[in-house]
């Protein structure tokens, strides 16, 4: 027989061991893992799918778990997939800047949080950057030309570009950095004062800039006058030296014209007096509108549907910020212009049902391009028997 210590010892350990059996199992962990982990675009109305994992000891965890966000939505109910996880529609918020949200997962008493990244939505921001003031055509006139792009954030982004000038050539595009882009712009042969239309086409979301380069000539004005006077002939305000009219009452003064260049002669006789006039320089008229589709082919099936861009500058280089221009579509249908400011308006182009002659042609004063139509997919497919069993 155990003396009374003993006892009480047995007693405190037995009394241990049915404590300890009595306290629960900590529950372990939940954890999960949210696809896809790159930023969603986040424009407060696309819904995107994802997928979610949970994972508890190293493995899958089955179940369907309740999901809710702290400032986007969920829309539907989360459903399982063949794979062991849960694809659900998450709707983010609208951000204009980086950011994120956050997803709180539970299932039978747990929960995690799962931090969500966002961007803002958009296409890429093109910019232009062209010679401020005239460009005077004549050899060596070659210029270097920037391009940056921007994603909707405003970080620099890689972006497929198409290029394209109304007057001259645009040499092949370098990257030079992340998001900036050079070239070089030559100039067309013609020695007349113009203007040369710019544009940059991301190819992958169809974001659209341009810009004008002012072509400014070297033009020599001919006239008559009296033998002996002075003419002084002033540009735009400029003005350049003074001739003496020769003797057989003619005078010849170069000159650089801008485009859309204003000339103001005046001629001074012998004692003093003198004679205002405006200057007919006969410029002849150039190219002042560019316009683009994109895509530029379309599915001839009455629904598929392209961005038409148009790009204008007055007579003095400047864009035009007047009415739209008349376009005209020989095909198709086009939706009422919608005014961006700076010279570009935009269109949307409805292909036709039939392919007709392969090209819709949209056409305004000034300038046209062409969306290239291919068979739609057909609507009706007609099974027709042979007349013979084979």
């Amino acid at each position: 027989m155990l003396p009374a210590r003993g006892m009480r010892l047995v007693r405190t350990i037995v009394l241990s061991c049915v404590v300890s059996a009595a306290l629960p199992a900590q529950a372990a962990a939940l954890d999960a893992v949210l696809l896809p982990s790159a930023p969603l675009a986040a424009d407060g109305e696309r819904a995107h799918l994802v997928r979610l994992y949970l994972l508890r000891e190293g493995g899958l965890l089955g179940g369907v778990p309740s999901v809710r966000a702290a400032r986007g939505a969920i829309t539907g109910a989360p459903t399982p997939t063949g794979d062991g996880g849960i694809a659900l529609r998450y709707k983010p918020p609208r951000v204009e800047r980086p950011g994120g949200d956050t997803l709180t997962v539970s299932l039978g008493g747990r929960s995690v949080q799962l931090p969500v990244a966002l961007e803002p939505a958009g296409r890429v921001k093109i910019s232009l950057e062209v010679p401020q003031g005239p460009l005077l055509l004549g050899r060596g006139s070659e210029t270097p030309l920037k391009l940056h792009v921007r994603d909707a954030a405003g970080r620099p982004a890689r972006a497929t570009l198409r290029m394209g000038a109304s007057v001259g050539r645009l040499g092949p595009l370098h990257e030079v950095a992340p998001g900036e882009y050079q070239l070089s712009y030559t100039p067309p042969d013609e020695r007349y004062p113009e203007v040369a239309i710019v544009a940059a086409l991301s190819v992958s979301d169809g974001a659209f800039a341009a810009a004008p380069i002012k072509l400014a000539a070297r033009v020599t004005v001919q006239g008559e006058g009296e033998p002996g006077a002075t003419m002084q002939i002033s540009v735009d305000g400029r003005e350049f030296p003074a001739t003496v009219i020769g003797p057989d009452g003619r005078f010849s003064v170069p000159l650089v014209v801008p485009p859309g260049g204003r000339a103001i002669g005046v001629s001074t006789d012998k004692l003093g007096n003198q004679q205002r006039r405006e200057i007919d320089l006969a410029l002849p008229p150039f190219p002042r509108l560019l316009i683009g589709a994109v895509p530029a082919a379309l599915p001839a099936d009455g629904q598929a549907r392209a961005e038409v861009v148009a790009f204008g500058v007055d007579a003095r280089g400047n864009p035009e910020r007047r009415a739209p221009p008349a376009l005209a579509a020989d095909a198709g249908l086009l939706s009422p212009p919608s005014l961006r400011g700076d010279g570009l308006t935009t269109w949307t182009f409805t292909a036709p049902e039939t392919v007709g002659n392969g090209a819709a042609t949209l056409r305004a004063p000034g300038g046209l391009t062409r969306v290239a139509l291919r068979p739609g997919r057909p609507r009706v497919l007609e099974m027709v028997p042979r007349a013979e069993p084979l």
